[in-house]
């Protein structure tokens, strides 16, 4: 119901209103009625009407002032004013005050009821933007830590943004900044082969125990993640305190191992205390991460404990190291040997013989070629004899890294051609069972079944006669003589009949294909059984 308030000093024109409204038809209900301007303010204050019929000539404060008055203080309030005397000059005054309508005494019926129902839109309409609008603010609400993960990834990825704007884009995402100094730290969890959602759940797990362990160092940090494999942490220090933040994610990583077998990588920026100093620093831990590699698993790495390698020229061995990854995955091993010799021979120039520089490349050659092959960088373990990181970590020469990179790469190719002859049983028992439950179908042939099981009737044929040690055909006739014996056995059947079950048409072709396996005719073998 919509509460209405009528203001007229004469008493004669609000019984007349009371009368003529349909309050019940319009939804509306008489909360007050006044007759002058002080008590309908009094009235208004007490009970909050949404629409207000008033005379503009009343005593004490006159409508049009009150009009005034009531949008103060409520401004979606609709007033309708109404007048014995109808001017221009009343009219403009009358818009100006916000009013919903003007209307002229004596009034006519069909023009309060517009004026009425005019009123009651503007309501409904200004209360559905409402809702629009709370439900706007309850969504950024719900999606505000979303929106300052965000805008905090790319502070740290750059903006060009002065500091005094970060600042209030912060304050904006209602994200405080309550540090002096700022550091970086970059980590890698290796989930393995977890599932998405639990590997969602073990993100919130993650980042839970990153902020509890940041609260015991007083400082305050912020988890960010870029995806699944690779999270940033965001930590506000009031204290210029270089090692906190190493401490701290060492502690990360050695609660974590005490609760789980994943290993942990972490690299930390520089410290820094200006904002706009956030991507530099982002980018050392990046950095920082990198050399991780180096040093070992679950190693944490502050890029101020490392010697950065200064390298006059930078090197670049795209091609060698695409030619390497190639042929990692090549059966020829001749071309993985030369692809292996000519890498090292350019990184060795590349380097001007540094072997930090020669190990860090080869480890990062290691990480290419095993991430072209998914199928084997989920199963080191079972794939090499030993950590291949670990082994090239181990080498105290090029040469012998070049021996290690060689090895591991035929071990790669050995791993492959056990799955793929295992891959080979399995597609040739697919096969085998489309025989068996399809041999009486007489146009049965190599092409059908190859196309049942997704391979080519060349290469079908060759693994068949391969896997089993017969041709396609006589293994089909093995399966139907087989059978056939089995039904002579039962001996419920004539001949011929046994013969169609089997999968011949042609009954003189069935006898000279069973004797051919059984060294008898149908007929005699039955007998003898």
């Amino acid at each position: 119901m919509y509460r209405v308030m009528i203001i007229d000093d004469d008493k004669t024109i609000r019984e007349h209103l009371k009368e003529i409204i349909p309050w019940k038809e319009l939804g509306l209900e008489l909360v007050a009625e006044a007759s002058e301007g002080e008590e309908a303010m009094a009235c208004f204050v007490q009970e909050e009407p949404h629409i207000i019929i008033t005379d503009i000539n009343i005593p004490l404060i006159d409508g049009m002032e009150l009009a005034r008055r009531f949008s103060e203080r409520e401004k979606d309030i609709q007033v309708i004013l109404i007048t014995g005397f109808g001017t221009l000059d009343y009219a403009r005054e009358a818009i100006k005050a916000g009013t919903v309508d003007f209307l002229l005494k004596p009034i006519e019926v069909d023009e309060l009821l517009n004026a009425l129902n005019k009123a009651i839109e503007n309501i409904k309409k200004k209360a559905e933007e409402l809702a629009k609008f709370q439900r706007m603010e309850e969504i950024l609400q719900e999606n505000l830590p979303i929106l300052q993960d965000r805008y905090l990834l790319e502070v740290l990825e750059g903006v060009e943004e002065s500091e005094e704007e970060l600042l209030r884009h912060f304050e904006k995402l209602n994200y405080r900044i309550n540090g002096k100094y700022f550091r970086v730290a970059v980590f890698l969890p290796d989930f393995g082969k977890m599932k998405i959602n639990d590997k969602e759940i073990f993100q919130f797990a993650l980042q839970n125990m990153i902020l509890e362990i940041g609260n015991e160092y007083l400082v305050e940090c912020r988890v960010l993640w870029k995806n699944f494999s690779e999270g940033i942490v965001f930590i506000q220090m009031k204290d210029k305190e270089s090692e906190t933040a190493e401490r701290l994610m060492i502690k990360v990583r050695d609660k974590l191992q005490t609760f789980s077998q994943f290993d942990f990588q972490a690299g930390i920026g520089y410290l820094v205390d200006d904002l706009k100093k956030l991507p530099q620093c982002y980018q050392s831990a990046v950095q920082a991460l990198d050399y991780s590699n180096i040093y070992g698993r679950n190693h944490v790495t502050v890029i101020d404990n490392v010697l950065v390698l200064e390298e006059k020229e930078p090197v670049h061995l795209e091609k060698e190291i695409a030619d390497v990854v190639h042929f990692s995955n090549m059966e020829g091993i001749l071309d993985i040997r030369h692809a292996i010799g000519n890498y090292m021979n350019r990184l060795l120039i590349a380097s001007k013989g540094s072997f930090f520089c020669i190990q860090k490349e080869c480890i990062k050659l290691l990480s290419e070629v095993l991430t072209s092959s998914p199928e084997i960088r989920w199963n080191v373990e079972e794939c090499f004899r030993e950590d291949p990181y670990v082994a090239l970590l181990h080498c105290r020469e090029p040469l012998e890294m070049q021996s290690i990179l060689l090895d591991i790469c035929g071990q790669m190719r050995t791993y492959k051609q056990r799955q793929c002859q295992k891959k080979g049983k399995r597609v040739i028992e697919k096969a085998k069972q489309y025989i068996k439950e399809h041999y009486k179908e007489e146009q049965l042939n190599l092409s059908q079944v190859s196309e049942a099981i997704g391979l080519s009737a060349v290469y079908f044929c060759s693994l068949f006669k391969e896997e089993t040690g017969h041709t396609f055909v006589e293994y089909l006739n093995m399966v139907r003589i087989e059978q056939a014996k089995i039904m002579l056995k039962a001996g419920d059947k004539k001949i011929y009949q046994i013969a169609l079950e089997s999968g011949y048409s042609n009954p003189s072709y069935f006898y000279e294909v069973f004797k051919k396996f059984t060294g008898k005719r149908p007929r005699e073998y039955a007998e003898s059984q």
